[in-house]
């Protein structure tokens, strides 16, 4: 399977992570998500990393089982992070598949590695996978902008 198909199916497990909400718990995803900062929201996915990415690989129905162990704020938290790790790989996978094309020298393979680099720096699908402005404490709403 080539590389580009991978990042689609990581955007396509990304959405469907997202539908073990219901539509008020979606919507208290934002609420929730406005008590970190952004580095604060990192550093709390880093502490739950191994949750997080059992959820991100896990199929819909062990999903749904390790869903049931958990509520409230701590469900919010771990259904967006799982999301935004899909879409973290996502990224990832659609800055190599270009990073991978054969024939350039090894010298040229250095900027190629740059740029992919610099590609997932940039990315912002991950940042904020979800509709409408991010509300992490620290990010400026639009109307500060």
């Amino acid at each position: 399977m080539f590389l580009h198909k991978y990042a689609t199916r990581c955007g396509d497990i990304a959405e469907e992570i997202a539908t073990h909400l219901s539509g008020d718990e979606y919507e208290d995803v934002f609420d929730a998500i406005a008590e970190f900062s952004v580095a604060d929201w990192y550093r709390w996915r880093q502490a739950n990393e191994k949750t997080v990415r059992h959820l991100a690989t896990a199929t819909p129905a062990q999903r749904e089982r390790l869903l049931e162990r958990v509520d409230g704020k701590d469900k919010l938290c771990l259904v967006f992070a799982a999301s935004q790790y899909c879409l973290e790989a996502k990224e990832l996978l659609d800055a190599v598949s270009t990073f991978c094309i054969p024939g350039p020298s090894y010298r040229d393979k250095i900027g190629y590695a740059h740029d992919t680099l610099h590609k997932t720096r940039e990315a912002e699908e991950s940042f904020w996978p979800w509709g409408g402005w991010p509300s992490y404490r620290d990010f400026p709403g639009p109307e500060e902008q």
